[in-house]
């Protein structure tokens, strides 16, 4: 099979490198719109192939939060020739790991091989993704099973608290749905919305297969195209909402009352996503904040002051927009004084800035974090497919390297005036 006849072949923007390792970045668009991105890494002996469905929780459907969740759950269950227990062993038995995750944006199904079966977990995949079978009766085990999980996140402060965060900062935007849902939402999801939402988004032109291993990519595109060409593309909108009106609001603070054991406080602000060329910027400033242990959230409350045994920022970007949070927790008849020293350290980034020795820290820890996290596979399918969803072109390491290398103090002091005034922040507490 002619690769170049029969598929458009998009030019690389060149090598990607790690190490001594040579690692060539290729990627291809199937007639039926299936984009197919790969790192040959000509040392490697293992693969892990990830496909992609561009629709996450932010495509629930109205009153069907956790509906992109249930789908991948009910499509392992069986397929038009597999059951799903004969799925597993299949997997199993060539020694491979699959599974999947949903995401606020995207839902995954992945495996992990050796390269020799790459072509029978190719053909597998493509029954799961393409193929499922949704049966009333394996429905409502799943259903079960969901419920399952979401009791256990019900019983974990730290997930309810970001989920809390999450509804207060996006409010009606398709963002603020919790990914696995909530059990009313759950309990009125019915096969026919799940037969929906699948023939809605999984389609080819919704998809993006991410590839990382030893194979050349003309190879791996002509496997893939073998199981995936029957499959047409359709016309659905796959245009993302970005209605973030709602955010111009005044920030809030709302007081829960729960049954923990600790007091848990939740400050979130938005900031720029993806698609930003602040983005280096915003991580540089978050490890600075609360990520590390050297962050000035740690210092101050864990270390210093002793009033936490958990305190730390996180940055979630997403393609369009971005979540800075802050997490803390104490003792119940603390939680004033902890939210107190959180707005304290905030407001001393926004008035007087960075030192020259926190932007050499966040750069070497942003930059090994980088080249750490590509020593995985698994890794490196997730960031060329991110790249790919979010930026629409691959971002090679020493493009990374170049951005984080390139950032300035100043750049970083006039990001902290902007978003780090504690006043610009909603503050979520469990007393």
């Amino acid at each position: 099979m002619k690769v170049n006849s029969k598929y458009r072949f998009v030019p690389s923007n060149g090598k990607n490198q790690l190490k001594n390792n040579e690692v060539i970045y290729s990627k291809t668009i199937l007639p039926n719109g299936l984009k197919i991105i790969s790192e040959e890494i000509k040392t490697a002996s293992t693969f892990a192939l990830g496909i992609f469905i561009n629709a996450g929780s932010n495509r629930d459907y109205k009153n069907r939060d956790g509906l992109a969740h249930f789908v991948e759950h009910a499509s392992f269950r069986k397929t038009r020739k597999i059951s799903g227990r004969k799925l597993n062993t299949a997997f199993e038995s060539i020694g491979a790991y699959t599974n999947a995750f949903t995401t606020k944006e995207v839902t995954c199904y992945y495996v992990r091989a050796m390269q020799e079966h790459f072509k029978p977990c190719v053909r597998l995949l493509s029954e799961i993704i393409l193929y499922p079978v949704y049966l009333d009766k394996d429905i409502e085990k799943e259903r079960a099973i969901i419920m399952e999980e979401i009791k256990s996140y019900e019983d974990e402060p730290e997930e309810v608290i970001f989920d809390y965060g999450d509804i207060t900062l996006f409010d009606k935007h398709p963002l603020s749905h919790p990914i696995v849902g909530n059990q009313k939402s759950v309990k009125q999801i019915l096969s026919i919305d799940i037969q929906n939402f699948h023939n809605q988004f999984y389609s080819p032109n919704n998809i993006v297969i991410s590839y990382a291993g030893p194979l050349e990519h003309n190879k791996l595109v002509d496997i893939v195209w073998q199981f995936f060409y029957n499959s047409p593309k359709n016309e659905n909108d796959f245009t993302e909402i970005l209605d973030f009106s709602n955010l111009g609001k005044e920030p809030t603070t709302r007081i829960y009352k729960k049954r923990f054991n600790q007091t848990h406080l939740l400050l979130n602000r938005a900031v720029e996503g993806m698609n930003s060329n602040d983005r280096y910027k915003i991580s540089a400033l978050n490890f600075i904040l609360g990520e590390g242990l050297s962050s000035r959230l740690h210092k101050k409350l864990r270390e210093d002051k002793s009033l936490v045994y958990t305190v730390y920022s996180s940055l979630q970007l997403f393609k369009t927009i971005g979540s800075l949070s802050i997490y803390a927790a104490g003792e119940k008849n603390k939680y004033e004084e902890i939210k107190s020293n959180i707005e304290n350290e905030l407001n001393n980034l926004a008035e007087n800035g960075i030192t020259k020795l926190e932007l050499k820290i966040a750069k070497e820890q942003l930059k090994s974090n980088t080249i750490m996290a590509l020593e995985s596979l698994s890794a490196r399918i997730q960031n060329l497919a991110k790249s790919e969803l979010t930026l629409g072109r691959n971002e090679s390491i020493k493009e990374i390297i170049d951005n984080i290398d390139s950032i300035t103090q100043d750049e970083l002091n006039y990001l902290s005036n902007i978003y780090f005034h504690p006043e610009k922040w909603n503050k979520i507490i469990f007393i």
